[in-house]
């Protein structure tokens, strides 16, 4: 397996990171709930600013998104040895 069965069971629209996300919300439990809440974490950072006072110290809602962007980095490890695709 790797990236062509990637692309091929779950399309070829968006590029590999397009079907990356589309597996983890297939094959990964609570995967659409952790990508959906990490979409809307990004936002509120953007909104928000990535840090208070000065710069030294990140929002709260950053380090939300730093938790959620680990958790998942780790699905996507976990689709990426299915398909026996390389680490990033």
């Amino acid at each position: 397996m790797g990236t062509r069965e990637l692309k091929a069971r779950y399309g070829t629209n968006g590029g590999t990171a397009a079907a990356l996300n589309r597996a983890i919300r297939a094959e990964i439990p609570g995967g659409a709930e952790t990508l959906d809440v990490l979409k809307l974490a990004h936002q509120i950072v953007r909104r928000a600013g990535e840090s208070e006072a000065g710069g030294r110290t990140p929002t709260i809602a950053q380090v939300f998104h730093d938790r959620l962007s680990a958790i998942a980095n780790a699905m996507e490890a976990a689709v990426r040895l299915r398909y026996e695709m390389p680490a990033m």
